[in-house]
């Protein structure tokens, strides 16, 4: 299949989702993987690619983590059965469970226990407490970090340097 699209990644990516359904419609083909680069990594699109059963060999988009000495989304620990962040200093962070821009739910820590965290200058310094962001398709973005150290997801990226290479010589 083939669909048209000016080279903006969003377009790409919803050609990608638009192709793979109707093949699978026209021919009742589906992929048991998809190989693709980091701009096919989001949590909406490997969120979508989870659920209908195609295994991601898509490295992750992942802008979590700070360069700076502030405490990065991976320095807390969550907790799925309790739907909770946990910080460095043992406080919790919770959830309304209200879906923002339609992709991520915000965690929020207590005022209360920032206030009186001696780490807050390394956690939330220029504001009162910590807030911390989690893409509704969290769980398709781990399941697709977990992939990428296995031999098979080191043989799609080689499959997919040849395929590329090919258009770049045309």
């Amino acid at each position: 299949d083939v669909e048209a699209t000016p080279a903006r990644t969003f377009d790409e990516v919803a050609a990608t989702k638009m192709m793979i359904e109707r093949t699978n419609q026209r021919f009742d083909v589906k992929p048991d993987r998809l190989v693709a680069d980091t701009a096919y990594g989001t949590s909406k699109f490997l969120g979508w690619l989870v659920g209908t059963g195609i295994t991601p060999h898509i490295p992750v988009w992942d802008k979590a983590n700070r360069d700076d000495s502030i405490f990065s989304r991976s320095d807390f620990a969550f907790d799925k059965e309790t739907n909770e962040y946990t910080c460095q200093d043992g406080k919790t962070l919770r959830t309304t469970g209200k879906i923002h821009d339609g992709r991520t739910i915000l965690y929020r820590a207590s005022k209360h226990d920032c206030d009186t965290c001696p780490l807050k200058p390394r956690c939330c310094p220029n504001v009162p407490f910590r807030k911390m962001p989690r893409a509704v398709h969290e769980e398709a973005r781990e399941y697709a970090l977990t992939l990428m150290d296995t031999p098979a997801f080191a043989k799609s990226r080689d499959e997919l340097k040849i395929f590329v290479m090919r258009f770049a010589h045309l």
